[in-house]
């Protein structure tokens, strides 16, 4: 996980995922679909965050689950 100005670059290597939804301190950010393998997900949620939540879904059913403090 990389924070640039202003951004949040989230690297995650997914395996039947079919999207990422990231919350940064509670608050959503814009959901990504995926593919299997190497994802580089870029956002343009404030790099201030203190908590990161990634959720991996297939479909509509949440598969995956992670938190993580920068």
């Amino acid at each position: 996980m990389n924070f640039e100005a202003n951004s949040l670059e989230i690297e995650v290597t997914t395996l039947d995922i079919s999207r990422i939804d990231i919350y940064a301190d509670g608050r959503p950010v814009d959901p990504q679909k995926v593919a299997d393998g190497n994802n580089i997900i870029t956002t343009n949620e404030s790099d201030s965050a203190k908590i990161v939540k990634i959720l991996g879904f297939e479909g509509n059913e949440l598969v995956a689950a992670r938190n993580v403090v920068p």
